[in-house]
């Protein structure tokens, strides 16, 4: 069939293989990016989910579900049972009691603080020993205190011998002279005077001396002098007290801190002050101490309305079950059960639980997915993306991708890309050339206009020098009468198998041939994608140039409908073989001479012989260049 459309010249038309190319382009690429939306992942999961036996086997078990069998029904049941329990009933009716308040209150009064603090006062020993001692005798409250011991204290020292002694001695009538005699000067005179006179001297004087020598002599004035004194009735007096038979115990005690101490006993002993307190002590009673005020007090307290209703109800058998409860793991369960049963998840669980199984679904995220799932999967976008994933549809696209591409997007030649001479010419020369077969020069891009996104390579009729290569001969210069333009990727892009198409209109100014071309690192291999002179030529040459050895494969069409339009002429090159195409149709096929080694591309309008002026201008427009590899 492709033959006979070729014969037939029965070419699909550029724009529509365009338009059609554009649209798959676009929708493929709406499909990767619809791979990577959030709708598709969604729906993939979902998918994934719904279609699962897992999810069956959950919409079974939603369905099949009953509240006997929760975890609510089992603590509603539990609630229920504690709520009739008694303890539990009594507890909540205690807890809300206006008696239980008013103990609460009573229990941090500053009454039942002051009524406990009285109780410990009358239960402590201080108390109890004042107590004891008011129920005595006054003797014997009176024997128990300070006053008895010390006026047993002084009645003991008033036994004493010595004690004795000293008073008989003071109340002597001869003790006040003795006493004022006692630290005066007299008695000091006299004293020294006894020890002269005992001492000898004045018998010695009376022996030695003569009477009236002797009265006249200092001995017998002193003698005189103690016996006068010694006459005297104070020192007469002393003299009593001093040979007293207890005058020692006298002089022991006398000015001592011992007798001191006993005469301030006898002065507090016989004070009136000691018999006041001795008898405040025996007179007292119980009912005038403090410690009997207390104890009315507290007594007072305790029958009083208030602490008898308290104690009573403190007393009780339901304040004390109450009080068993307050804080047990049976009132903390019972009220955590009370607050679950309450709760709006309990009630919801059980409004849930109590519907039927549909509505229990209808409920679950199951639904919902599945819901989600069957709308998604109804839509236009998910039906045409099942419809085209796994589909033969973008398979040109998705086995491709661009190796090189250019669409003279620029008013100028990108000369990254593309050379505007002969690959060697460009390398080794440095300077444009054109072969001796051709009539014209490649003018290094003077004749390549780019306009609207299309390049023109344009050969004109004028003058121009330039060189002209011969294999026999080497280069050397002509004058031409002809220009045109050539560009190349020799320099920038060469490719071994792929896809390689333009976009051409060929003018068909015969003789001028317009050529897209593909060569090596020599002359040999070449192939014509597509080239124009009487006919639409396609040519793969191979084989061995130095043994004049070339071989080479021709196909031809007519060339006039190619001149009116743009067409895309593509080469497919495999290992195998090489195949042409114009507008996706097949024109020819080689699978001789198929080249083994990377090739660049090559535009170009030539002449090799002379034309008429009606001919020229002549030009060839190239629309866009690509290049594909295969994807993987």
């Amino acid at each position: 069939m492709a033959s006979l459309k070729v014969l037939l010249g029965l070419f699909p038309k550029t724009a529509d293989i365009e338009n059609t190319r554009a649209a798959l382009e676009r929708e493929y690429n709406e499909l990767l990016d619809y791979s990577k939306s959030k709708e598709l992942e969604e729906f993939n999961e979902l998918d994934k989910i719904v279609n699962s036996t897992e999810f069956a086997q959950r919409k079974k078990e939603i369905r099949s579900q009953k509240y006997s069998d929760t975890e609510e029904y089992r603590k509603e049941k539990q609630y229920l049972k504690l709520s009739k329990d008694p303890e539990i009933r009594n507890y909540y009716k205690i807890k809300s009691s206006q008696q239980l308040k008013d103990l609460q209150e009573f229990e941090t009064s500053k009454e039942l603080k002051e009524y406990l603090k009285l109780e410990k006062f009358l239960d402590s020993d201080e108390f109890k020993s004042v107590k004891r001692y008011m129920a005595l005798s006054p003797k014997q409250k009176f024997e128990q205190t300070e006053l008895s011991k010390n006026l047993q204290q002084y009645e003991q020292q008033k036994k004493s011998s010595w004690i004795k002694n000293y008073f008989k001695v003071v109340k002597h009538t001869a003790f006040s002279d003795y006493k004022n005699l006692l630290e005066s000067e007299r008695l000091e005179t006299f004293i020294d005077l006894e020890k002269y006179v005992r001492s000898g001297k004045v018998e010695q004087a009376k022996r030695n001396l003569n009477k009236q020598e002797f009265h006249q002599s200092g001995e017998y004035k002193k003698l005189t002098e103690y016996n006068q004194l010694k006459k005297s009735k104070e020192i007469r007096n002393y003299l009593k007290i001093i040979n007293l038979p207890y005058f020692n115990d006298f002089n022991r005690l006398y000015k001592s801190d011992e007798i001191e101490a006993f005469e301030d006993l006898q002065k507090h002993i016989l004070s009136e002050e000691f018999k006041q307190e001795r008898k405040k002590v025996e007179s007292a009673k119980f009912g005038d101490t403090e410690e009997y005020r207390k104890e009315q007090e507290y007594i007072g307290l305790k029958k009083s309305k208030r602490f008898t209703d308290n104690f009573k109800f403190k007393a009780s058998k339901n304040y004390q079950s109450y009080l068993k409860l307050d804080g047990s793991k049976k009132i903390e369960e019972y009220e955590e059960l009370k607050s679950f049963i309450e709760s709006d998840k309990f009630r919801k669980t059980k409004e849930y639980m109590l519907l039927s199984p549909g509505k229990k679904l209808e409920q679950s995220e199951e639904y919902q997915q599945e819901t989600r799932y069957k709308e998604l999967y109804a839509s236009d976008k998910i039906q045409w993306y099942l419809k085209v994933k796994d589909s033969d549809k973008f398979d040109d696209i998705k086995n491709w991708k661009i190796s090189f591409e250019e669409n003279f997007d620029s008013d100028k030649l990108d000369r990254k890309k593309w050379i505007t001479r002969y690959f060697w010419g460009e390398t080794i020369l440095h300077d444009s050339y054109s072969l001796a077969g051709e009539k014209q020069f490649f003018t290094d891009g003077k004749n390549l206009e780019i306009s609207g996104s299309v390049l023109k390579i344009i050969t004109k009729k004028e003058k121009a020098e330039g060189k002209v290569w011969n294999p026999k001969i080497g280069f050397f210069p002509r004058e031409f009468d002809y220009t045109s333009g050539l560009i190349s990727t020799g320099n920038s892009f060469r490719q071994k198998y792929g896809i390689f198409e333009a976009k051409i209109r060929f003018h068909k100014n015969n003789p001028v041939t317009h050529a897209f071309w593909m060569l090596s690192e020599q002359i040999i291999p070449h192939i014509d994608i597509a080239k124009i002179q009487k006919k639409l030529v396609v040519s793969n040459f191979w084989g061995n140039i130095a043994e004049n050895n070339i071989r080479k494969k021709v196909s031809k069409l007519g060339a006039s409908r190619f001149s009116k339009d743009f067409y895309i002429y593509a080469l497919e090159w495999t290992p195998e073989r090489l195949t042409w195409k114009i507008n996706g149709i097949t024109i020819a096929t080689a699978t001789e001479g198929v080249p083994q080694q990377p090739m660049y591309l090559v535009l170009s309008s030539a002449l090799y012989k002379d034309v008429n002026g009606s001919v020229l201008p002549a030009s060839m427009e190239v629309d866009w260049v690509r290049c594909y590899i295969p994807a993987k």
